[in-house]
C-alpha cells in the first residue's frame, strides 16, 4: 500500500510517496546425499528413516517494510513519463536492508 502526493512548483510536477512494503520469495535448493563407503555401509538396513538420494527443497518467506520515494511527472499529449528514486527498508527479525532503487514509469492515453 503506497500513497502518493503530487504538487506544483514553477511548472514543474514533482511528488512525494510513502507506504508499507511486502514481498514474498520463494527458493529452490536441490539436495543430494551420497554414501563414500561400501555398500549398506551407510546406515543399517532396519534403520527406520531413511534419506532419498535426490530431492528439492522449497523455502518461502514473507518480509515487511517501508517505502518513500520522489520523482517528476512529465506530461504529454499521448504519454505521462514519470521517473522516481525510492528507499526502501526491510524488516525481518534483527536483520535490516537498505535498498535505493530507480525506475521510471510510463503512462500511455491522455489523463484526467
Amino acid at each position: 500500500m503506497r500513497l502518493k502526493y503530487r504538487f506544483q512548483v514553477a511548472g514543474l510536477h514533482p511528488f512525494i510517496s510513502g507506504g508499507i512494503l511486502l514481498t514474498r520469495s520463494t527458493t529452490d535448493s536441490t539436495v543430494s546425499y551420497g554414501c563414500t563407503g561400501a555398500q549398506g555401509s551407510c546406515l543399517p538396513a532396519d534403520y527406520p528413516y531413511q534419506r532419498p538420494l535426490d530431492g528439492t527443497n522449497t523455502s518461502t518467506s514473507t518480509q515487511r517494510g517501508v517505502a518513500a520515494g520522489a520523482g517528476l511527472e512529465f506530461k504529454t499529449r499521448l504519454v505521462t513519463i514519470t521517473p522516481e528514486f525510492r528507499y526502501t527498508r526491510l524488516l525481518q527479525g534483527n536483520a535490516q536492508d537498505d535498498r535505493f532503487t530507480g525506475m521510471v514509469g510510463f503512462t500511455f492515453g491522455k489523463r484526467k
